[in-house]
């Protein structure tokens, strides 16, 4: 049985969809990292890619982050848990092959900075969350 996490730390990439996700710092830095990496990566033959994917998934690893998927518990609500390192190697792999995003786009998704506790509390809850503008109330009560 995996363990279960109340609250990942603050270099943990956390695996989901979504803004609160994308600006959890372990994210941001994996991105960093793997944006770093990327063009040598691409430069090389596919069958050496995997291995190569390991070598930056290690150098995040060595930082001290974990990779962390969310799960529902009957007893303990929204939780997280490690995942395997194959899947966070498919993680890193992505990251490694993704092209740049468009200056719009990238403008679009700056976004208004917000507290890091507050992203991790709605990733962790993801069937709570609600994207608002800024200064609007969700129906949950509460400036987001």
């Amino acid at each position: 049985e995996k363990q279960l996490i109340a609250m990942p730390r603050f270099r943990d990439v956390l695996l989901g969809r979504g803004r609160a996700i994308q600006a959890a710092n372990g994210n941001i830095l994996m991105r960093e990292t793997t944006k770093r990496h990327r063009r040598h990566y691409n430069a090389l033959p596919r069958d050496k890619r995997k291995v190569y994917a390991e070598k930056v998934m290690n150098e995040i690893m060595a930082t001290g982050a974990r990779f962390l998927k969310p799960v529902t518990t009957s007893s303990n609500g929204d939780m997280w848990e490690e995942v395997s390192r194959e899947v966070a190697l498919d993680k890193i792999s992505h990251s490694l092959r993704e092209k740049r995003k468009s200056a719009a786009a990238s403008s679009r998704d700056s976004g208004s900075e917000e507290e890091f506790g507050d992203i991790l509390q709605r990733a962790a809850n993801p069937s709570r969350r609600q994207i608002m503008p800024t200064g609007q109330t969700s129906q949950l009560g509460g400036n987001m």
